[in-house]
């Protein structure tokens, strides 16, 4: 979705994970985010008796910058599809493999900028 340029020699040869598309990489858990996505869709269309309502899988690109969901909500998209409610996740590298965090409201909504 927004994979970045990579810097020379920012992917070491040896790395097994690798994009397709050459001089860009996702290193910032945008896979994870992207898989989790797919699968959790994957899963409520393969069980859809388990669910009643209407589903909106939204990938949210450039979430760490103005202009991710900004536009998405700009746009009016979600009005326009009758989103009543968002349910959003995000990977951390502190927290240990199998663990879950829940916090009610927003939470890592927003971006600082600052220049040395």
């Amino acid at each position: 979705m927004d994979a970045r340029p990579l810097e020379a020699g920012e992917d070491p040869a040896d790395h097994q994970a690798r994009s397709l598309v050459a001089g860009r990489m996702h290193n910032c858990g945008h896979d994870a985010h992207a898989a989790m996505l797919l699968g959790a869709a994957a899963y409520i269309k393969q069980n859809a008796e388990l669910f009643t309502g209407k589903f909106v899988f939204v990938f949210q690109p450039a979430e760490e910058i103005a202009g991710g969901a900004d536009d998405i909500v700009k746009d009016g998209i979600l009005k326009r599809l009758g989103v009543q409610a968002m349910f959003a996740q995000h990977v951390t590298p502190e927290m240990p493999v199998g663990t879950l965090a829940i916090s009610p409201g927003p939470s890592l909504a927003g971006s600082s900028y600052f220049k040395l």
